[in-house]
């Protein structure tokens, strides 16, 4: 599976910047300000700051990709067993248009 945009955009970014050492300058403030990333973002920035492999990214991005997955596949087995998710309402979904959605929402 190729890395999203998004995610070799966060990579080019990333590697651009120096890491800080914990006895310099960078390393008593924040490197970006915490608007601009969410905290969850902020943990897999430190965790990963020091490895700069394409390798490890890609496999970084699989096992979060594969998590996510079956969070997803489990919420919709649990709402399609309670009856909140059925084929009538897959087949509504189906003729949805998610982009006019969007333009509404944002209008």
């Amino acid at each position: 599976m190729p890395p999203s945009s998004s995610f070799k955009f966060f990579t080019l970014i990333f590697m651009k910047y120096p890491h800080p050492t914990p006895d310099s300058d960078m390393a008593k403030e924040p490197a970006v300000s915490p608007s601009v990333f969410t905290p969850s973002q902020l943990a897999l920035l430190r965790m990963f700051s020091r490895d700069k492999s394409e390798e490890k990214a890609v496999e970084i991005q699989q096992v979060l990709t594969k998590h996510f997955r079956e969070k997803a596949d489990k919420a919709l087995d649990a709402l399609w067993e309670s009856g909140d998710f059925n084929q009538q309402r897959l087949d509504e979904l189906r003729e949805v248009h998610v982009r006019d959605l969007v333009k509404s929402k944002h209008s």
